[in-house]
């Protein structure tokens, strides 16, 4: 029997390595076309919370909220507020921001509305953030139709009145009584900041209860359609345990909060004071 040659060995041994790495490319292709996609999938799942599950309400649950009010879109703002949807202490704290509070954004020293102006609702919810060193998560703006289409949803609201107002269209005098959408509206876009505040704590009472939770949807849909906003589905989708907790509360809900300050250079300018914007800081934080 011959003795196998050197170079039989050289050939068996680089068939032997040609057909392993032929193996692991194989391989590598099988794992990479069916496995990793799989895995991407899994690690890019969004956890969404089951209502039915027992819920804790977190500090990363609280939104703080910039609102907007425009007559148009286009055209200058009429009021701000500030909202925090606060999970743990289960309210909205609501604060009216005079369009002439001052603030700096990018060296620019200018009122609110004015940083509205300059640059949009960025140049304002820096403008708000700046004013009181907080962080504003989302903002919202309405204008007269969104405003009337979010009231008119829920077939209005009851507002009582200390004292007669007239706006553009309507006359409402000095006593309880059921305003439609429309008249919502026209008193909010007065720019009346105790007025902005009344109607809005109405609104979040009255209208944002449990008869809410099962249509939700519904409502978010004017927030989309007509509003301009940094809230997306997934958000409100991630908040539905603490938004279902905040609707199923009977009792008020809304906290307003006026702050304190005074105007300077003939009312074009609004300066808080440093303790109104240390209560903010407090709520905000």
């Amino acid at each position: 029997m011959e003795k196998p040659s050197r170079s039989s060995y050289r050939i068996f041994w680089n068939t032997f390595f040609i057909t392993l790495l032929c193996l692991g490319v194989v391989f590598a292709l099988f794992y990479f076309i069916t496995m990793r996609p799989a895995k991407e999938v899994t690690q890019n799942q969004v956890s969404v919370p089951v209502e039915g599950s027992a819920y804790t309400p977190a500090a990363s649950d609280s939104q703080n909220i910039l609102v907007i009010g425009c007559e148009e879109r286009e055209k200058d703002a009429v009021f701000f507020l500030l909202l925090r949807f606060d999970a743990q202490d289960n309210c909205c704290y609501v604060v009216p921001l005079p369009p002439e509070a001052e603030s700096t954004v990018n060296v620019k020293t200018m009122s609110l509305g004015e940083h509205y102006r300059y640059g949009g609702h960025e140049y304002a919810l820096s403008g708000a953030e700046n004013l009181f060193l907080i962080h504003i998560q989302k903002y919202i703006r309405m204008d007269q139709d969104s405003i009337a289409s979010m009231v008119d949803f829920f077939g209005g609201m009851e507002l009582d009145l200390s004292r007669g107002i007239d706006t553009k269209n309507y006359h409402f005098d000095a006593v309880k009584q059921q305003i439609d959408g429309s008249r919502a509206a026209e008193l909010l876009l007065l720019g009346d900041t105790s007025l902005n505040s009344a109607v809005t704590c109405n609104f979040i009472n009255q209208c944002l209860t449990e008869d809410l939770t099962d249509n939700r949807q519904d409502f978010y849909s004017i927030l989309f359609n007509e509003c301009d906003t940094g809230f997306t589905s997934l958000d409100l989708s991630n908040l539905a345990m603490p938004i279902k907790l905040f609707l199923n509360k009977t009792e008020d809900k809304a906290v307003p909060i006026e702050i304190d300050g005074k105007y300077t250079e003939n009312g074009t300018r609004f300066l808080p004071s440093e303790a109104a914007i240390a209560d903010i800081q407090e709520l905000f934080s």
